[in-house]
C-alpha cells in the first residue's frame, strides 16, 4: 500500500502556488484532442475562457448572397487580402521600374549600335559600347520577355482583386 505524502502538491516554479498540480492536469487534460463525445464543448469552453470566440459560419443561403469579394473575405480574412494587396503593388511598382530601366538599357544600346561606326578611334566609345552590348545580350534580353509577362500577371491579377472589391456590398463607388 502507498504511502500518503503529507506535502502539499504545490511543488515547480509556478508563480501561482496555490493551484495544485492536478488542478494542473485536469485543466490540462481539456485542452487534449481525443475523439471523444465532449471534446468540441471543452474546446469551445477552453477558448471562450480565454476570449476567443467561435466564428459563426454562414447558411448556405447567406452565402450564396454575399458578393465574390465578401466571399473572399469570409475565407481568407480582411487583413490576409489588405496585405495580398499590398504585396501586388509592390511587385508592379518593382516591375514597372525594371522595365523601364530594361527599356532605357535596349534603347542605350540600340542608338550605339545604329549611330556610331566600328572604325571609330575614340576607345572610350568603343569599349562603352561593347559594355553595354554584353550587358544587353547577357543579362537584359533574357529577362525582358519573363519581366513583362510577370507584370501583366501581377497587374492582371491586381485588377481582377480591385474590381472585385467594387462587388463589395461596403464599397462606395463615388465621382
Amino acid at each position: 500500500m502507498k504511502k500518503k505524502s503529507v506535502r502539499p502538491e504545490t511543488r515547480g516554479f509556478d508563480p501561482d502556488r496555490r493551484v495544485s498540480n492536478k488542478e494542473k492536469q485536469q485543466d490540462s487534460q481539456g485542452f487534449q484532442v481525443t475523439e471523444q463525445a465532449g471534446t468540441e464543448k471543452l474546446v469551445e469552453e477552453r477558448l471562450r475562457k480565454f476570449g476567443v470566440e467561435k466564428r459563426s459560419q454562414f447558411s448556405k443561403k447567406t452565402y450564396e448572397e454575399l458578393g465574390p469579394y465578401d466571399r473572399l473575405v469570409s475565407r481568407f480574412g480582411a487583413k490576409t487580402l489588405l496585405s495580398f494587396e499590398k504585396g501586388l503593388l509592390w511587385t508592379c511598382s518593382f516591375l514597372v521600374v525594371l522595365l523601364v530601366f530594361s527599356g532605357i538599357v535596349l534603347s542605350v544600346d540600340a542608338f550605339l549600335h545604329s549611330s556610331l561606326e566600328k572604325e571609330t578611334s575614340n576607345n572610350f566609345i568603343m569599349s562603352s559600347t561593347v559594355f553595354v552590348d554584353e550587358a544587353t545580350t547577357k543579362v537584359v534580353q533574357p529577362f525582358f520577355t519573363p519581366l513583362i509577362l510577370l507584370f501583366f500577371f501581377t497587374s492582371i491579377t491586381l485588377g481582377i482583386l480591385k474590381s472585385l472589391q467594387l462587388t463589395s456590398s461596403k464599397t462606395v463607388y463615388r465621382e
